[in-house]
């Protein structure tokens, strides 16, 4: 699947190799104590075991319902673009001369504004 169900898997691995070594040295396979614990973990399961599964579980759908988001997010902004388009189309559709000579008027406005604001932050007498 990807790099994170491989390390994850990896994980699982090694956490079965760790438990199953440490079981043998500490407490002696051969031994009654030794046999008592391997019963009980192969009937009972470890807990940390359990908790390790539940956490790659989790893990593994908040990235799944990450991604889900990102997808819908993504078709819904695309989808409130072009309805926004659609509906100033048709809002301002016969009127284009107006329109037109609307922004004509607008960015004089502010390209003047600009210049008016640099000049006088440059003269460095008016402040």
């Amino acid at each position: 699947m990807g790099l994170l169900s491989d390390y994850l898997e990896w994980v699982r691995s090694q956490y079965g190799a760790y438990g199953e070594a440490i079981a043998e040295q500490e407490l002696g396979v051969g031994s009654d104590v030794g046999a008592i614990t391997k019963k009980l973990d192969e009937e009972l399961g470890h807990p940390a075991q359990g908790f390790a599964d539940w956490s790659i579980d989790v893990t593994g759908q908040i990235g799944l319902l990450s991604l889900d988001f990102i997808r819908g997010l993504g078709g819904a902004v695309v989808d409130g673009v072009d309805s926004a388009f659609d509906a100033i189309r048709d809002k301002l559709r016969g009127k284009e001369p107006d329109v037109v000579a609307g922004i004509t008027v607008g960015a004089l406005s502010i390209l003047c504004g600009v210049y008016l604001w640099f000049s006088v932050k440059n003269s460095r007498d008016a402040l």
